[in-house]
C-alpha cells in the first residue's frame, strides 16, 4: 500500500496517556535500526532516483537526520517553559545540502547519532515532564511532551514508508 499521505495534511488528535511515553520513546530509539534493516541491499541508481517533485531516498534519509535538530530545539522549549514550540522550517538546508552526493553509510549514521542524542535527553526526563506542555505552532494547540514524542514518531514512519515504497517501486 502506497504512502500518499502528505504530512502538513494530516490530522492529529492529540491526547495519549502519558503512559505510552516509555514505549513512544522506544520507538524513536528503535528507528535507526527499522531504517538500516530497510537499506541492507540497497544500491546504485534507486537512492537518488526521483520520482517527480518527490525527495530520493537519500533525500527522505537527510531529511530525517535535519529534523532531529526540531525535536531536540522543542525539548529545550518544554524545560524553558516557553508558551509555544519553536515552528518548523521547511527544509532550506534540503535544497542547500546535496544529500543525493552522500555515502548511504553517512547518512544512516548521521540520523543514528542524531537519534541517539535525542533519545538521551528524553530518557533524562521525570515522569511528570511528559505532561508539560507549550503551544504547537503549526496544529495551533497545545502540546504535551508525550504527544511531542509521539509526533515525532509518527513523523519517522511516515518517512519510513515513503522511503519503503521507493525501494520497492518498480516504476
Amino acid at each position: 500500500m502506497k504512502n500518499d499521505m502528505i504530512w502538513v495534511n494530516r490530522k492529529w488528535e492529540l491526547g495519549i496517556s502519558s503512559d505510552l511515553f516509555p514505549m513512544t520513546v522506544s520507538r524513536l530509539r528503535g528507528a535507526p535500526a527499522r531504517l538500516e534493516e530497510l537499506m541492507l541491499g540497497v544500491e546504485g541508481d534507486i537512492l537518488t532516483k526521483k520520482f517527480g517533485k518527490a525527495w530520493s531516498i537519500k533525500e527522505e534519509i537527510g531529511h530525517l537526520c535535519l529534523v532531529e535538530g526540531l525535536w531536540l530545539g522543542r525539548m529545550d522549549d518544554y524545560r524553558d517553559k516557553k508558551e509555544s514550540l519553536r515552528p518548523a522550517v521547511m527544509d532550506p538546508k534540503l535544497k542547500e545540502i546535496d544529500f543525493n552526493g552522500m555515502p548511504l553509510e553517512k547518512l544512516l549514521e548521521d540520523f543514528r547519532t542524531a537519534r541517539r542524542e535525542f533519545v538521551s535527553q528524553l530518557e533524562k526526563l521525570e515522569k511528570e515532564d511528559a505532561e508539560m506542555s507549550a503551544h504547537h505552532p503549526r496544529l495551533n494547540k497545545p502540546m504535551r511532551m508525550v504527544d511531542h514524542v509521539y509526533f515525532a514518531a509518527e513523523h519517522d514512519d511516515h518517512h519510513l514508508a515513503k522511503i519503503y515504497d521507493l525501494v520497492n517501486s518498480t516504476d
